[in-house]
């Protein structure tokens, strides 16, 4: 875990290719033998379609549950997380 490193892709204003950035990124990490998470926060989900991920709206997590459940003082730590 030392090792680990944190990599941000983030601009206030929308349609300025944050998606495209962040899995081009991923995957020429992934290619070099790093083992990737990536976490997309944007509400219209594009970024897990297009990792392959077609049926969105069949999720059982995302970050604005996650979200509205800590606000909510119930415990995230119960999270199933899934590798898709």
């Amino acid at each position: 875990m030392s090792e680990c490193k944190a990599i941000t892709i983030a601009k206030e204003k929308c349609g300025v290719v944050k998606t495209t950035k962040t899995k081009n990124a991923a995957m020429d990490l992934e290619r070099n033998g790093n083992k990737i998470l990536i976490v997309g926060s944007a509400s219209h989900r594009n970024l897990t379609a297009s990792l392959g991920y077609k049926n969105n709206d069949t999720l059982e997590t995302i970050i604005s549950t996650m979200i509205d459940e800590y606000i909510d003082d119930k415990d995230i730590a119960r999270v199933k997380w899934k590798c898709y």
